[in-house]
C-alpha cells in the first residue's frame, strides 16, 4: 500500500532501473482535484525536464460511479542520477 499523502514537499522518491541505476526524485509541489477537473495535460503533458508525478484516488469512493471524488497528485523532479556501483553519480541540478 503507499500513502501518497504522507510524502511532504522535499521527500525522495527512489526508482531503480534494470541495470541497478538508482534514479532520485525530489518532490516540489503536491495538489488534490476533483476528478473531473483534474489538469490532466499539467499532469501528463511534456516538461522540460524529467518529472515523476505519481497520481491516486482521494476523497469519498462513490459506489454508483465507482470512482473516487478526488485525485491526489504528487509531482517531482529528477535530482541524481546514480550508478548500481555508485562510482559514476551526477547531481541533476549541478
Amino acid at each position: 500500500k503507499f500513502d501518497l499523502k504522507y510524502l511532504e514537499v522535499g521527500d525522495e522518491i527512489h526508482v531503480y532501473d534494470k541495470d541497478g541505476t538508482k534514479l532520485t526524485f525530489e518532490i516540489y509541489f503536491y495538489d488534490d482535484y476533483i476528478t473531473a477537473e483534474s489538469p490532466v495535460e499539467k499532469i501528463f503533458g511534456p516538461a522540460d525536464r524529467p518529472l515523476l508525478n505519481l497520481i491516486t484516488c482521494a476523497g469519498r469512493y462513490d459506489r454508483e460511479t465507482n470512482d473516487s471524488e478526488k485525485r491526489l497528485v504528487v509531482y517531482s523532479e529528477l535530482v541524481k542520477v546514480e550508478q548500481e556501483d555508485q562510482a559514476v553519480a551526477a547531481n541533476i541540478h549541478d
